[in-house]
């Protein structure tokens, strides 16, 4: 799976947001899909890149309930997933 075809993280902008803080946004997301395809990859460990998840803000279990969410929706879409 290539996690930089995914949205991480949804990117909520304020109406009020300037050019500069949507920009810093999306790289972050960026970021965040670089390290997620380097947990696919196991070129890092689960205890790496959940540490570096709560240092973005997004705690273990929010990233666990998401990935659940997920699993959820593509069992009753009838979505195949691949390892």
């Amino acid at each position: 799976m290539r996690a930089n075809l995914l949205m991480e993280t949804p990117v909520i902008i304020a109406g009020t947001a300037c050019q500069g803080e949507i920009d810093e946004l999306w790289r972050q997301m960026q970021i965040q899909q670089q390290v997620t395809q380097k947990l696919l990859d196991k070129e890092i460990d689960w205890e790496f890149y959940f540490d570096f998840m709560a240092e973005s803000g997004i705690e273990p279990e929010e990233l666990i309930d998401t990935a659940q969410g997920n699993l959820d929706f593509a069992i009753k879409e009838n979505i195949i997933l691949e390892l």
